[in-house]
């Protein structure tokens, strides 16, 4: 609640966050009203601008209820994606992140000439860019285009590169120094997708691979650079950065815990890598269902999905009582604390999960859609047949947070999903323009509901708006029970603590 009189301070943020966000559900624009209305404040007009928050509250508590009663539904998942990591240093794949290009430029520049294969990685950037262009507009398509023709130079690049992406006002040709300078605007899962390709060609038997420059792609280059790309996008992974703590995902958690015990675990899925929801479950106290087993040394144990926690009863008939802090969590695309060994009869799938493990190990993460562990093999359509066994059951609901809608195989699921008449589906999306969300936005259906927008500050860490992973968590996801409650526990609690300290300085 944001107080009245309203501040100069949290105006600004107001009047901003409001004008651009969205809160559909079919074709009904909840937040049209409240929007137009900022958009039209007059300069100065404090009773306009209470009147601004007053609205924005009203809808803000209307839509805790409505989140609230899809909260309480049997069967609740969530799918959380690379926006969910973001605040926490996490990276994006709409580009080649930063941190993974720096990281081969650190271990490939030596003093003599670039490795081959970093000089492979730029090959394949090249080569991959032109193709790139198709599904990319404005200043981003001239650059990738430019890409494809021009020479990149492995040490201009490690001078010059910046962690920014090109900037939409740029105008004219894009020249050489533009290459070197900006992020490259190549999906970087599409870009696994191709070296992983041409892995698979030369493992059918092919001593060499010809791309259509007319350079060849030698095999031990290749199996170096997809390793190595590995390792600096599980350290890009490796969250969160700074000693910060993952306090909105130990929230997420928190509310989740109080929806009604006899409904079903709620199922978190996730397409990231890091272990942001362990640390925050933890944090939370929350046990997590996550498919391994152990408690040193963790395997992997899909049959560990069906299990359950459960205690005693005070009475002496017999009965039992679920535990409440419990959850589901799958990560679809693998994890950087997964690893593979020879299977044994201790590890029949020879997956297991470690914490610490030493710097150089390869992490069991796969970013791409058509590596053949990711289609057919375990973790990963153990994975993927939960996901769809779980949002294609009648009375489900999925919130989808964080996610561009990139990955064909997911989308397909997501479309399965929706052949069920009684299917919700929540999207949470700060610009909404993907091309799979637009259409289904241009479906008009109330199943849909879609909240978008950049949400401001108003101080003290509180946002205004709705389309981010921590504007919905701490603005829409409700409290089922009353927060009130915890936060006089924890004041109790803190209080005592430090009582002891105080009475001895009386003393």
């Amino acid at each position: 609640m944001i107080e009245e009189p309203l501040s100069g301070e949290h105006a600004g943020p107001l009047v901003k966050a409001c004008a651009q966000a969205r809160v559909l559900m079919g074709a009904e624009d909840r937040f049209a009203e409240v929007a137009a209305r900022a958009a039209d404040i007059p300069a100065g007009g404090q009773d306009a601008l209470n009147e601004l928050s007053r609205r924005y509250d009203a809808l803000k508590k209307n839509l805790q209820i409505e989140v609230g009663t899809l909260l309480k539904l049997d069967n609740v998942s969530f799918l959380l994606a690379a926006g969910c990591s973001m605040q926490m240093g996490g990276v994006g794949f709409g580009s080649i992140p930063y941190e993974v290009e720096r990281d081969l430029l650190d271990q490939g520049l030596g003093e003599d000439e670039p490795s081959p294969w970093l000089e492979l990685f730029y090959v394949a950037v090249k080569t991959i860019a032109d193709k790139e262009a198709e599904s990319q507009t404005g200043i981003r398509k001239q650059l990738v285009e430019a890409l494809a023709t021009l020479g990149l130079d492995a040490r201009r690049r490690a001078a010059e590169l910046r962690n920014e992406s090109i900037p939409s006002e740029l105008e004219g040709t894009i020249d050489e120094p533009a290459c070197h300078k900006h992020l490259f605007p190549i999906n970087f899962e599409r870009f696994l997708t191709t070296l992983y390709g041409w892995d698979a060609a030369l493992r059918s038997g092919a001593a060499k691979l010809q791309l259509d420059d007319g350079s060849f792609v030698v095999p031990e280059h290749l199996a170096i650079l997809i390793l190595r790309l590995k390792l600096a996008l599980a350290k890009a992974c490796a969250l969160p950065k700074d000693g910060r703590k993952p306090t909105t995902h130990e929230a997420l958690f928190r509310k989740l815990m109080t929806r009604p015990e006899k409904l079903r675990r709620v199922n978190l899925f996730t397409l990231n890598y890091d272990t942001l929801l362990e640390d925050a479950a933890d944090a939370a106290g929350v046990i997590l269902l996550d498919g391994f087993l152990g408690s040193i040394r963790r395997v992997f144990r899909p049959e560990s999905f069906g299990f359950d926690f459960y205690f005693p009863g005070s009475t002496t008939e017999g009965k039992v009582h679920r535990l409440d802090r419990v959850a589901h969590l799958y990560k679809l695309h693998g994890s950087i604390n997964w690893y593979r060994e020879t299977p044994t009869e201790q590890n029949p799938f020879g997956i297991y999960s470690a914490i610490g493990k030493e710097a150089g190990s390869d992490a069991l993460i796969f970013p791409t859609p058509v590596k053949q562990e990711l289609a057919t093999g375990v973790p990963y359509s153990e994975m993927f047949r939960r996901f769809s066994e779980a949002i294609c059951q009648p009375q489900s609901v999925l919130f989808i947070v964080g996610y561009g809608f990139g990955d064909d195989h997911v989308n397909a699921i997501i479309r399965q999903a929706l052949l069920v008449p009684s299917f919700r589906l929540v999207v949470v999306s700060p610009s909404g323009e993907s091309e799979f969300l637009q259409k289904l936005v241009e479906c008009k259906d109330p199943r849909i509901w879609l909240l978008t927008g950049y949400p401001e500050s108003a101080g003290r860490e509180a946002l205004i708006g709705f389309g981010t992973f921590e504007a919905f968590v701490h603005n829409v996801l409700p409290d089922l029970q009353d927060e009130s409650i915890r936060a006089d526990m924890l004041r109790t609690y803190r209080t005592l603590a430090t009582a002891p300290e105080e009475d001895k300085q009386h003393e």
